[in-house]
């Protein structure tokens, strides 16, 4: 059965009965208490009854509006008959196309090519009701036709008579986008065989036998936070899109060009809210096509569980918080919608976990971390409100049911009122929430999921159905079935005896698929949106370099208790680099707690305290790094690389005595590596290249070290790659995209393309960032990081004074100011730093690099 543009009018397909086949189903009295409807039929038979080229047992159907008039296509699986040994038969199954597919007489007009155990069993329409998508799993393929090409030949009625006996691809070719067979005969018998050529673009879709879905998934880790899953699976989402691109200078493909409908269940709405809050960073405009008025990003949440839960705390098991980032409503949402129970006692004795009224936390969150404190209306203000509303809040949130004695338990639904498993709560309220919304996507089963053995998943759909243990409550007073429609077009109370119960008009109503979206009946919230930018990062330790970090868990510190024993007894996975890996996983022992290690290394202890972090102050902030030595190799998972910006990452290697770590990022197509070597760099007084991969600082405290980045890299998904040969051990920390001097922004985004933008050219070396001009010859602004760590007590004759072209231009072929720029008597100006020496004078290597043209400006000669 298929919803259709008439309101007033359904279509389905009867695959037991070709004769009624497909059928027509029209309301002629609209009333609930008195409804009328009126059916007809059309047989699915083309031509001459005494040969196949027919449609047989129609499965799923579509319709489109076409001209002044309805089409529908209908996918013909011909395959019941499997196993009965008919002569001759061998389950052909094609396309059938069928006129005036809303009228009370309705006509198969044409079908595609009869293929031998198709199995045909599908059909769907892209979003923008262009290609005709059809699954023929019998050949691990699928086939996609060009709707326009089919119905242009189908209303031809020069091809009529033809179209009654031949396949429409015979009349016309180009029906096809994707689904062209290449066709042999035998010269004895003239048979026809039809076969996929691998090397035609337009030939079938193959599955090489396997079912392929896309899928937001709501899988977690116990132990880790969501955070993790979120980032990789946006990850794979990108990847997809970038498949799917027209060409390379698109900003996203098919998959972003089209509507998004994210669906998350307790833990796992975590992760949808972490991907939403991803693709509103890096892709504002998925959902729809750039440009388009049309677009739809959806985000469903089943009862989300995101939040302290002390009664989920058993002796050494605790289960009652994860620090997760809670779940929001952002910006780029374009309808949310919120489902949840309040049944259990978070601090009693129940192991069911609770939901919550998005963005509202219960009192069980009674500590004030830097993530709990959401944005509220009016937030851009001087002074804002402290008292305004949260922003957030969802177009529509229902709660489903409480306990006894709570606000909202008599507007509640049966099955959502009491703890209904044994003794007291093992989840049966928690998880019957998606059982609730799977029965408004889906009105026909009476259970979900279905259990032979079980009643469990027993849906309230009919009073009768009260019959059922956990749907009974004796003290429940309002007795009514689960479903009433909510629309802004419905007029029904929930539980009024005269409302539709099946399941309509609510949950899954509101999305694309379910047809609300395009009928205008979605309700909507006058309360703004979470800006992307907002860091729902739970405490401050745990953030990343950005509210969506450019690498997630980069600095190691989005971890949730990673010494606790019992945590590490279900699973010792490092968040963000424990999967898409292969053996290089990382494991929690790897991480050394920095307070704990300064108080064996003095040296350790002073970098800690010059970078603002004393280790023996009441406002030390935790902060882990990864210990690294001979033979370890690790990788983290799958991520999209940044449009700009260098990779930077900090190491510490006390006694560096050779060995060397290799660093590597890996795309599809394309890698970087990058080698650091661990011996002292050279010192020397004069610059020396090589010592930019030698440790300068790195055996007092961390030094950062940056990776430059190939444009063909630039978008794509990514691995990246740890390799550390040699006895040297290092710790490795901070490992992030973009300059750390340019955390705050850049003040003129560019990207730095050699030959491109010259008079706006991006420099980011790990002593400071700068923006260099050709045309003034002298940097737009130079940007860097201040603290103690970078200060030392080299005098300027220690290295050399001499004014260095920057290598970034030249091998831009950028033209540089030259020193011959300054010996002009006539002139009163000398060469001046905008960063000054001063501020990096700590080793040679960094005092060197402030000698480069990118940081020259004219100063006043008498002030030198």
């Amino acid at each position: 059965m298929a919803a259709t543009p008439d309101p007033d009018k359904m279509v389905f397909t009867n695959r037991n009965e070709d004769g009624k086949g497909y059928g027509v189903l029209s309301i002629t009295h609209n009333d609930p208490s008195d409804f009328q409807a009126t059916i007809h039929y059309t047989p699915l038979s083309l031509g001459s009854p005494f040969d196949d080229f027919d449609v047989n047992e129609a499965v799923e159907v579509v319709v489109v509006p076409y001209e002044d008039t309805h089409y529908a296509f209908v996918a013909g699986h011909n395959y019941r008959a499997l196993g009965l040994g008919l002569p001759g038969w061998n389950g052909k199954g094609n396309i059938g196309i069928i006129k005036d597919a809303l009228s009370d007489n309705p006509q198969l007009v044409a079908g595609t090519r009869s293929l031998p155990e198709a199995q045909v069993n599908g059909v769907a329409l892209s979003g923008d009701g262009k290609a005709l998508y059809a699954a023929y799993p019998g050949l691990e393929s699928t086939f996609v036709f060009d709707v326009e090409q089919m119905l242009a030949t189908a209303s031809n009625p020069s091809h009529w008579e033809d179209l009654r006996s031949q396949p429409i691809e015979e009349l016309n070719p180009n029906i096809f986008l994707a689904g062209r067979l290449k066709t042999t005969e035998n010269p004895i018998t003239g048979e026809r065989r039809y076969e996929v050529d691998p090397d035609d673009p337009l030939a079938p879709i193959t599955t090489d036998g396997e079912d392929y879905s896309l899928t937001v998934a709501s899988t977690v880790d116990v132990v880790s936070l969501n955070a993790a899953p979120g980032d990789s699976l946006f990850s794979s989402l990108v990847q997809l899109d970038n498949l799917l691109k027209p060409n390379s200078d698109a900003e996203q493909g098919a998959l972003f060009d089209s509507p998004l409908h994210f669906i998350g269940f307790s833990r796992g709405t975590v992760v949808n809210s972490e991907i939403v809050q991803r693709l509103g960073t890096y892709f504002p405009n998925a959902g729809g096509k750039i440009g388009s008025s049309v677009r739809d990003l959806q985000m469903t949440t089943l009862d989300p569980h995101d939040f302290n839960q002390p009664s989920l705390r058993l002796l050494d098991l605790d289960f009652s918080d994860f620090r997760e980032p809670k779940v929001q409503v952002w910006e780029n949402v374009t309808f949310a919608d919120n489902y949840y129970q309040t049944v259990p006692e978070l601090e009693g004795m129940t192991f069911t976990p609770g939901g919550r009224d998005i963005p509202r936390l219960p009192t069980t969150e009674t500590i004030d971390p830097a993530g709990l404190k959401f944005p509220r209306q009016g937030w851009a203000n001087w002074n804002p409100d402290p008292n305004a509303p949260l922003l957030g809040e969802p177009d529509v949130s229902i709660q489903l049911g409480t306990r006894q004695g709570e606000e909202g338990y008599e507007d509640g639904r049966v099955g959502f009122t009491r703890e209904t498993d044994p003794l007291f709560g093992f989840g049966g309220t928690h998880t019957r929430v998606p059982n609730w919304y799977a029965g408004t996507a889906d009105l026909f089963p009476t259970h979900f999921p279905f259990d032979s053995e079980s009643d469990e998943g027993a849906l309230f759909r009919r009073r009768g159905d009260g019959y059922y243990d956990h749907l009974y409550d004796e003290a429940f007073p309002h007795v009514s079935p689960w479903y009433s429609p909510d629309h802004l077009g419905s007029e029904f109370a929930h539980g009024e005896e005269s409302a539709p119960w099946e399941g309509i008009g609510t949950g899954w109503f509101y999305s694309v698929l379910g047809g609300g979206a395009a009928l205008d009946l979605r309700p909507s919230s006058d309360v703004e949106r979470v800006p992307v930018a907002f860091d729902n990062t739970y405490d401050a330790p745990m953030r990343g370099d950005f509210a969506v970090p450019t690498l997630f868990n980069g600095n190691f510190d989005a971890v949730f208790q990673p010494k606790d024993g019992f945590r590490n007894l279900i699973s010792d996975a490092v968040p963000g680099w424990s999967f898409h890996n292969g053996g290089n996983r990382v494991s929690t022992s790897q991480l050394v707690d920095l307070k704990a290690e300064a108080v064996r290394d003095d040296l350790l202890a002073e970098h800690l305290q010059k970078v603002g972090n004393n280790p023996s102050s009441d406002g030390y902030q935790m902060d882990y790094a990864l210990k690294l030595g001979d033979g370890n190799k690790i990788t983290h998972n799958r991520f999209v690389v940044p449009d700009w910006g260098v990779l930077r990452f900090d190491l510490y290697a006390p006694e560096p005595n050779g060995g060397e770590v290799k660093v590597t990022v890996k795309g599809d197509s394309s890698s970087k590596t990058e080698t650091i070597f661990l011996e002292p760099a050279s010192n020397a007084k004069s610059y020396n290249a090589a010592d930019k991969y030698r440790i300068g600082y790195g055996n007092q405290g961390f030094e950062t070290f940056h990776v430059e980045i190939p444009q063909e890299l630039r978008g794509k998904v990514a691995t990246l790659e740890f390799d550390v040969e040699g006895s040297t051990q290092v710790l490795l920390d901070d490992v992030f995209f973009k300059s750390q001097h340019l955390l705050l922004g850049n003040p003129t985004l560019n990207h730095r393309i050699a030959g491109q933008d010259k008079n706006n050219f991006l420099i980011e070396r790990p002593q400071y960032s700068a923006s260099y001009n050709e045309s003034d010859k002298g940097a737009n602004w130079v940007s860097w990081h201040t603290n103690k760590a970078w200060l030392g007590d080299l005098k300027r004759e220690e290295t050399s004074d001499r004014w260095r072209i920057d290598p970034f231009l030249r091998n831009a072929g950028i033209n540089s100011v030259k020193s011959s720029d300054y010996t002009d008597p006539a002139r009163s100006f000398d060469r001046g730093h905008v960063m000054a020496r001063e501020l990096r004078n700590r080793t040679p290597k960094d005092q060197l690099a402030t000698y480069f043209t990118s940081n020259l400006l004219p100063h006043e000669g008498r002030i030198y």
